[in-house]
């Protein structure tokens, strides 16, 4: 499964930040009527699919398993090969308007890295559906081991930078709170006074984690990533708490 082996690869990978405790496959519901009860209301959980095949899309979900039945009900009908993903973290989940941002960090060896990230209240989902982009840093591969925080990233002319206009913003807000509150049930004026009103730049301690942790981890363990296939890639996760927690390592395909 495409969702199941991107988490292996974190754990593989990235041990020293991997968030996870178990991942497992719930492939129908007379399987999730006989294991449901070893679960916690605020399990993660997400449709998966076989490597290669059909992707199933669920616009959001609250997080509670009570929407479990209706999640594969709707999962087998997009794609019958199709299993539900369910992963035990270290942390419990915060609701999502909660977050401190997402991240996805895009690796082509040996040409560069783009880190791109949103605000308070997104999470790595925007980046991953291309939905948004509020902030992004394109390093050349020769630069990688001597950018250290954002400083570099801001000063070195070799960088590529782009931010986020604030009517760009205002649009990315709106969509946010309507799709937060259609798919997971949150209150809009709750979400209106969480989500800033004008994007506040990701903080230097949050770049330092991205590039120490994920880019110098696997710059070092480039010929191990190649060796897997793994030359064109992408990281993606989320800002919890003032900290990176990675949640999928996967090829990227055109």
């Amino acid at each position: 499964m495409e969702g199941a082996k991107g988490t292996i690869l974190i754990q593989k990978y990235l041990p020293k930040i991997n968030p996870f405790i178990s991942v497992e496959l719930i492939e129908n519901i007379e399987k999730w009527e006989i294991n449901k009860d070893k679960y916690n209301d605020y399990s993660h959980i997400r449709p998966d699919s076989p490597i290669g095949d059909k992707a199933v899309r669920l616009e959001g979900s609250d997080g509670m398993l009570k929407s479990v039945p209706q999640m594969i009900e709707e999962m087998k009908r997009q794609n019958p090969n199709s299993a539900l993903l369910i992963t035990k973290t270290k942390n419990k989940q915060i609701p999502r308007y909660e977050d401190d941002g997402g991240f996805a960090v895009l690796f082509d060896k040996d040409k560069n890295v783009i880190i791109e990230l949103v605000g308070k209240g997104f999470d790595g989902r925007e980046l991953t559906h291309g939905k948004t982009v509020h902030e992004s840093y394109t390093i050349p591969w020769g630069k990688i081991l001597y950018i250290k925080d954002k400083s570099n990233l801001v000063k070195d002319k070799d960088i590529i930078r782009h931010t986020i206009n604030q009517k760009d913003y205002d649009y990315d807000k709106k969509e946010r709170i309507d799709f937060l509150v259609k798919h997971c049930n949150y209150d809009k004026k709750v979400l209106e006074k969480k989500i800033p009103k004008t994007y506040k730049p990701v903080e230097n301690e949050i770049i330092k984690q991205i590039i120490e942790d994920i880019i110098f981890e696997l710059y070092i363990k480039k010929e191990e990533l190649s060796k897997d296939g793994l030359n064109y890639f992408w990281v993606q996760g989320n800002i919890i708490n003032g900290k990176v927690e990675p949640w999928e390592l996967s090829t990227i395909d055109f």
